[in-house]
């Protein structure tokens, strides 16, 4: 049970971790097109995305893959920019694919677990079993993911209430400003690499 609590504590770690928080972006960028009433729906983005993050992590720990995790870095920035941008085009379509939506949310969580594949195959280092950890791993990672969600549509629900604001205005404003903070990111991370 102690395994559990630690690894449980990690994905959790990781997910609400501030200095890493270009996953925290990530969850913004995602989250800012739907409304509490489409929390299902977005719990659902996010599980896809749990499972892309699980299926890298996976490769990675049982060495079947290896990725240098400063090239993850560079990418990840660029998944943001492009889920914000996305979120732009579905404003001005009547009905979007959510099929494709689930693809490539599933797709930039297999990148984003190449950025910490490395780490968590270090700390797993002798255990018999890779499977009990990284089902505890993305436990804690999927209720970090729900609280975050759920504490950012409730405080925007607030917010719109109070400044009397349109949804589409806050997907706009929200998208815009992951879309600026991940293009920085990208070339910080770019410039990082190419100078070294």
């Amino acid at each position: 049970m102690e395994t559990f609590f630690f690894y449980l504590k990690l994905g959790l770690n990781h997910i609400t971790d501030l200095n890493g928080y270009d996953h925290l972006l990530f969850i913004v960028a995602v989250a800012c097109f739907y409304t509490i009433k489409d929390s299902k729906k977005l719990v659902y983005l996010l599980t896809a995305f749990t499972l892309g993050h699980s299926i890298t992590l996976a490769l990675a720990a049982t060495k079947l893959i290896h990725f240098s995790s400063e090239i993850a870095e560079i990418i990840i920035p660029f998944t943001i920019l492009v889920t914000s941008i996305l979120n732009l085009i579905k404003l001005n379509k009547t009905q979007s694919k959510e099929t494709v939506l689930y693809i490539v949310i599933t797709i930039f969580g297999l990148i984003h677990g190449l950025g910490f594949s490395t780490y968590f195959s270090a700390i797993l280092g002798n255990e018999e079993s890779v499977v009990f950890p990284l089902l505890s791993f993305n436990i804690g990672l999927e209720i970090g993911q729900i609280i975050i969600v759920l504490i950012f549509l409730l405080l925007r629900e607030m917010l719109s209430k109070m400044i009397q604001f349109k949804h589409i205005e806050s997907v706009i404003f929200l998208s815009g400003g992951t879309a600026m903070v991940s293009f920085i990111l990208f070339l910080e991370h770019l410039s990082s690499y190419l100078t070294k």
